[in-house]
């Protein structure tokens, strides 16, 4: 008895070492990643230049790189096919490639290609993590396993694009992204070493591949109740309103208080520190004061602050406190909101989730173009107010239709 008794506290020691170190892996890529996604926003002008662009046509490429996360779904479905290891190695290697096309291509074409297949590779690789994640851990450590890998986002404004600036300033642009595209070619061979997500084939096959992803589609479209659509529409005004200040705040900063790159990872850095906030404050209180009333508390928070943006804007110091304002705001709601979604169909779970990043990233592309656009015409005023008005469209979702389920309100 005694000796089954230490044999399966050795077995769970060990499981939980090596969650511990599956955690620890995942959220060191996604510094990585993440920083090479956030990197063109605070570094645009410099990045442009770097590239022979227009800031405005850097900030359309960035639209349209948003616009290719709609291809996620189709990685997901392969990884769920044929294995979650196999779909983040290749993610990892398109997404190393494409970062070092980007910064070592001969040419514009192939820099401008090198961007774009960063682009669709890092918009798979998070929703292929997170699916894997899930399938690893338990239930009732699920939340805050994933919600931990979720910190990589704002370790990558606190660590990653901090030092990107100082590497920028001291080299050129190109240097961070050898730097992570190296990065990321070892994590991919060490994505060998971790356990596998599922059985390979676990899910059975259709005679009719496409008719049953039709029917699929048909199925899900026609049991979504009002709230949960009301909940995949209020993501995208959410990402509309958020990534039209986004894609100019580095334009508008370098422009007005002549920063450089070193002073921009600074700020990148404070930015980093308000989304650690948020989520954190999410982990918090959501759960406490209900998700659907936390989504509406990050709105209202996240109004003040683009109403304010062009007012304190008339000092740096005020402009990046009324950023940072912005940025608590948001991460509070976006992760607030995920964990409301996820509770909207629980036997959908993954579709539904499927369809409010097809929203996201649909938004943030609009954004994208818009923001740039009325950053042009008015300043920093114009992507205040197109991010009001989606805010507005946010929290006539969330009073007029979002519900939580069971009627926990």
């Amino acid at each position: 008895m005694a000796t089954d008794a230490m044999r399966s506290r050795g077995v769970i020691h060990r499981a939980r070492e090596s969650l511990v170190g599956l955690i620890g892996v995942a959220l060191v890529t996604r510094c990585l990643t993440d920083t090479g996604f956030q990197i063109f926003y605070p570094f645009l002008p410099m990045l442009a230049g770097g590239l022979g662009l227009s800031t405005t046509r850097m900030g359309q490429l960035l639209g349209l790189r948003n616009l290719t996360g709609l291809l996620s779904p189709v990685f997901g479905a392969l990884a769920d096919r044929q294995g979650f290891r196999k779909w983040l190695r290749v993610e990892l290697m398109a997404l190393s490639a494409g970062f070092l096309l980007l910064a070592l291509g001969p040419s514009l074409p192939i820099k401008v290609f090198g961007f774009i297949l960063s682009g669709i590779a890092a918009l798979a690789f998070v929703p292929t993590l997170q699916g894997y994640l899930s399938h690893r851990l338990r239930y009732s450590m699920r939340a805050r396993g994933i919600g931990i890998v979720e910190y990589g986002w704002a370790f990558a404004g606190i660590a990653g694009l901090s030092t990107a600036g100082w590497i920028i300033e001291r080299t050129s642009w190109e240097v961070p992204f050898v730097i992570l595209g190296i990065g990321l070619a070892i994590l991919s061979i060490l994505y060998y070493l971790l356990p596998p997500g599922h059985p390979e084939g676990a899910r059975p096959r259709m005679s009719n591949p496409a008719a049953g992803r039709r029917q699929q589609l048909t199925d899900l479209v026609g049991s979504l109740s009002v709230s949960a659509w009301a909940t995949i529409a209020c993501t995208g005004f959410l990402s509309f309103a958020m990534f039209n200040v986004l894609i100019v705040f580095g334009d508008w900063l370098t422009q007005t208080y002549d920063l450089g790159a070193g002073d921009m990872g600074r700020v990148a850095m404070a930015m980093g520190i308000a989304d650690l906030c948020g989520s954190i404050g999410a982990s918090a209180y959501s759960d406490r004061i209900g998700k659907r009333r936390a989504v509406m508390a990050g709105g209202v928070l996240a109004i003040a602050a683009f109403v304010l943006l062009p007012i304190l804007g008339t000092s740096l110091v005020g402009a990046v406190g009324g950023l940072m304002l912005m940025r608590v705001a948001l991460e509070f709601a976006i992760v607030s909101m995920l964990a409301f979604a996820s509770e909207q169909d629980s036997h959908r779970r993954g579709q539904m989730m499927s369809m409010m990043g097809a929203s996201n990233f649909t938004a943030s592309a609009l954004g994208g173009f818009s923001g740039p656009w009325s950053f042009l015409r008015l300043g920093i005023t114009g992507p205040s107010l197109l991010a009001i008005s989606g805010m507005l469209a946010c929290i006539v979702l969330n009073i007029g239709f979002m519900r939580e389920p069971q009627g926990r309100d």
